[in-house]
This record gives C-alpha cells, sequence and structure tokens, in this order.
C-alpha cells in the first residue's frame, strides 16, 4: 500500500509505558478523530483522495477480518488542517460490507469517514491496535453493525498532527 508504513500492530496497552500521554490518548481514543483535529486546529479538516481501487484483500489486512474478506475497495486519503497534512488514512471496506451497511461510504468522496460512521448509530468499533514505526504512531480499528462484514480504517498520524498534540498538552500543564 503507497505511503502507508507497515507498522508492527499491538494491543493498545502494549505501548502505553513507551508512548507519550498526550498522543497514547489520541490513539486510543473512539470518538471521531477528524471531530477531534477540527476542535484541536479550529479549521475545517479537509481530505485528499490519493487512490481509490477495487482489489483483492490486501494480505496486510486479511487476518483482521473476523469473517472471509473477498474482494474490497480501497481508499487511501490525506487530512489536512490549513494545508498541513494531518493524518494518512486507508479504509478497507469488504464488497458485502459496501453492497449493505457500508454502502454510503464508498460514495464519500472527499469527505472523511469518520462523519459518516460516527453518524450511523448501530456501528461499533472494536479490535483496536496501535502501531510504531520511524517515529510514527498509527492505529487501526474495525467497524461494523452487530452481525454485519466489519471494514478497517488505519490511520498513521504524520508529524504536524504530533506537532499540535504535544504543544496543546505542554500548554496545558503550564495552566
Amino acid at each position: 500500500m503507497p505511503g502507508i508504513p507497515n507498522m508492527s500492530w499491538h494491543h493498545p496497552l502494549f505501548y502505553k509505558a513507551t508512548c507519550p500521554n498526550s498522543i497514547y490518548t489520541w490513539l486510543c481514543d473512539t470518538g471521531s478523530l477528524t471531530r477531534k483535529i477540527q476542535q484541536l486546529s479550529r479549521v475545517a479538516v479537509n481530505v485528499t483522495v490519493l487512490e481509490e481501487k477495487t482489489e483483492p484483500c490486501p494480505l496486510l489486512w486479511y487476518h483482521c477480518f473476523p469473517q472471509h474478506c473477498g474482494p474490497v475497495w480501497r481508499r487511501e486519503v490525506q487530512l489536512y488542517t490549513a494545508g498541513e497534512p494531518v493524518i494518512r488514512a486507508v479504509s478497507v471496506l469488504p464488497l458485502a460490507a459496501c453492497a449493505t451497511w457500508a454502502r454510503p461510504l464508498r460514495f464519500s468522496h472527499n469527505r472523511a469517514l469518520g462523519h459518516l460512521l460516527f453518524a450511523m448509530p448501530s456501528v461499533r468499533r472494536f479490535g483496536m491496535r496501535l502501531g510504531y514505526l520511524q517515529n510514527q504512531w498509527g492505529r487501526y480499528s474495525l467497524f461494523a453493525p452487530p452481525k454485519h462484514q466489519a471494514i478497517l480504517i488505519q490511520e498513521t498520524f504524520l508529524p504536524a498532527l504530533i506537532t499540535r498534540i504535544t504543544e496543546q498538552s505542554a500548554a496545558q500543564r503550564m495552566h
């Protein structure tokens, strides 16, 4: 997958002692990352689609799906605030999910999937894992309504976001 580091993924507790607390809190947050970034930056989050295509389930993610994955629609995007890239994300949506509950997500165009996902009350996040590679932190989670095929969203926190989170944390400690 272009642009996404091949991190080693672990349960969040694996990184609790080694990840800076302010970053760890963001990584483990179960709400909308897009909304959280907007609150931090106080500006809109813009999405640029880098790649979208239908393909066999990437081997890197195949083991993540509770049910057989089959072909997927894969979308790679970059999220920006004030012209700076803050998140690189990959969404892996099995076509079986796209034919049912996840259909609106496939037609999200230049919108963050989080806005759509968190507007679906029956959808739950599960299976969160964190990763770290070459000074980059990331996470992935599965999302699905009960008894439906899951989708996967992987997010890599880019240096501009790490800097903003760290600066906000330092400012809060000073007050």
